[in-house]
């Protein structure tokens, strides 16, 4: 037999398992209620900095477009008045043949030249800002939750480990104070007749 003072030690130490255990879970649960905002917010900041520096991005994107169009532009309009010149300065000279045309060809080589260089430095920098705008949509991604819900059903199970864990102390301290004597009692059997009496 259980001594009761052993089981009301047990019991409390139970019931002490058990507060800790649901003292643990709410605190478990608040940490992950904590988590999951911090994510969010850092979520919601890579976001708001991507669509930020996106919009820097297609400015520039813009701005080279716009610049390269207009230094297109004004190497064709320099190349016109370079063969304007050429024309003047050959005809007041009295050069014709294939001396003008050469010169008018070189002329327009080089400008082709300018203009395809424009466009290639063009193609350089809307590249440079694309691999840029693609490195910014892999940092705008919300970073990994590491953290697992914590779950009632564990913690009830940890609360039913304790609690049987409780009694199971108290049993082996009732066991020591009896000095590892079992206190189990036997009954005897009363001792029975052959015959069952009838009335």
């Amino acid at each position: 037999m259980i001594d009761p003072i052993s089981l009301g030690i047990g019991a409390f130490s139970a019931l002490q398992g058990l507060m800790d255990i649901f003292g643990n879970f709410k605190n478990a649960q608040a940490q992950y209620k904590l988590l999951v905002q911090q994510w969010q917010d850092e979520a919601r900041e890579r976001r708001e900095d991507y669509i930020m520096q996106a919009a820097d991005l297609e400015q520039r994107m813009r701005e080279v477009n716009t610049q390269a169009g207009a230094d297109e532009l004004e190497r064709k309009l320099e190349l016109q008045r370079e063969q304007a010149r050429l024309e003047v300065a050959t005809g007041e000279a009295g050069i014709s043949g294939n001396l003008a045309e050469r010169l008018l060809v070189d002329a327009e080589q080089a400008a082709g030249r300018d203009i395809g260089t424009i466009k290639y430095n063009r193609d350089v920098q809307i590249g440079q800002a694309v691999r840029q705008g693609l490195a910014l949509q892999r940092r705008a991604r919300p970073p990994k939750l590491y953290a697992q819900k914590p779950s009632l059903g564990m913690a009830l199970l940890r609360s039913g480990l304790a609690i049987g864990g409780g009694y199971l102390s108290a049993y082996q301290e009732s066991q020591r104070l009896g000095g590892g004597r079992s206190r189990i009692v036997t009954v005897p059997k009363p001792k029975s007749s052959s015959k069952p009496k009838v009335r």
